[in-house]
């Protein structure tokens, strides 16, 4: 009875933006196309490489002019991440941006199309909630914190599956019925 739980918050910039001004921050950065985006430090915890694995698979599955926004200064053991980034099969459509100001930051994540946010661990996971905020669903890994950050607003997938992470964004690409689903979930999320 003296514990409080206290969730972690988000900045107040980030918020849901109009058709106007994602369709401005599609041009901006994606080419005018839409895409999905990942934030975060880039190191091995953050399971980039595994993500882009998926984007090809993605990529290979699905007749898309989709991108992927990578997001993120290169941190510890990022040799292998900036390869991956470079030696990439559709490396035309990943896009790397190294770290970005809140201001910029939240309009590129609620212009996305879906935040990718597939870590080993977290102790807590402020990219998913940031999305929620901005009222954009997520792809998540099914460990740790991550779960009960995104609630329904994600599709959940085994971080250590490309195969899995694929079928996810394959998913998201073309049911608009669940996208719609876990859209109108952020609303109720982002009140916990």
């Amino acid at each position: 009875d003296k514990i409080s739980i206290v969730y972690n918050g988000a900045h107040a910039d980030y918020q849901p933006l109009s058709f106007e001004a994602k369709q401005e921050i599609k041009n901006q950065y994606a080419h005018g196309c839409e895409y999905f985006v990942f934030a975060g430090a880039l190191h091995p915890r953050k399971n980039v490489i595994q993500l882009l694995k998926a984007f090809e698979l993605f990529k290979r599955r699905q007749r898309s002019n989709m991108k992927i926004l990578i997001i993120g200064r290169f941190a510890w053991n990022a040799d292998e991440i900036k390869m991956a980034l470079m030696n990439h099969p559709f490396k035309n459509d990943v896009i790397h941006y190294d770290y970005m100001q809140v201001k910029e930051l939240s309009k590129v994540i609620g212009a996305s199309y879906a935040l990718t946010f597939v870590s080993i661990f977290e102790g807590f996971g402020i990219p998913i909630l940031e999305a929620i905020q901005c009222e954009v669903p997520s792809i998540v890994s099914n460990t740790t914190s991550m779960p009960e950050v995104a609630g329904n607003t994600a599709i959940l997938v085994n971080p250590n599956s490309a195969e899995e992470i694929a079928s996810a964004m394959i998913e998201m690409y073309k049911d608009e019925n669940l996208r719609n689903r876990l859209i109108d979930a952020t609303k109720t999320q982002v009140k916990k």
